[in-house]
């Protein structure tokens, strides 16, 4: 995996940070403009949980014109918030707390170019999709029902619950199988459709 870098306020790494990558190196906001960037090699996390609302978002600009892969980490989400982030060219948003094994799983999304956000706002970007999709009459592109062809009948269940931006626990509890299922489904899946992220993935199954 590659490396993590922390660009943060702490003056040591959140111990779940240190408990998701061994390895994970870390950068105060002050010191960010000399930190020696090589963007190939790292996925950078930018935690901006004690900044000032009005100091968040020009860092945020500052950064991601310095770095390719980053999410922004806060301690109070916000679906105003997370779409600014992602509007600024971020690949994520997600909560500093989150759990080791959720950063780890972070990680392999955004190094392989995928972007993270939360169920509720996939939820919402889908919904916004939707409507423009009705307002312009859009048809769905030729091919996408082929793809799903590729599917079994429990991957295509799995397929459309991330559809509607379900979480693994919540397939999990839907399907009756268990949360370790959903994860390997979601995998398969990824492969047959070429997708890199449950947000392409949820696009593709509504035909957006």
């Amino acid at each position: 995996m590659k490396q993590q870098v922390f660009i943060t306020s702490r003056e040591r790494l959140n111990p779940r940070w240190q408990e998701a990558f061994d390895d994970a190196d870390y950068c105060l906001h002050a010191n960010f403009p000399a930190y020696q960037v090589i963007a190939e090699s790292s996925v950078f996390w930018l935690d901006i949980s004690r900044l000032a609302t009005e100091a968040r978002l020009p860092l945020l600009q500052q950064v991601v014109g310095k770095v390719d892969k980053l999410m922004v980490m806060t301690d109070q989400q916000s679906d105003l918030e997370a779409m600014q982030v992602m509007q600024s060219g971020a690949a994520g948003y997600c909560h500093y707390l989150a759990a080791p094994e959720q950063l780890r799983e972070i990680a392999t999304v955004v190094s392989r170019g995928g972007l993270w956000i939360g169920a509720k706002l996939m939820q919402k970007l889908l919904s916004v999709s939707a409507m423009a999709k009705v307002e312009v009459q859009r048809q769905p592109e030729p091919g996408i029902e082929k793809q799903l062809e590729q599917l079994t009948p429990r991957e295509r269940m799995v397929a459309v619950e991330v559809g509607k931006g379900a979480t693994n626990k919540e397939i999990a509890e839907t399907l009756t199988i268990t949360e370790r299922t959903v994860k390997a489904h979601v995998s398969v899946i990824f492969n047959k459709l070429d997708v890199r992220d449950r947000v392409k993935l949820a696009l593709l199954i509504n035909k957006l």
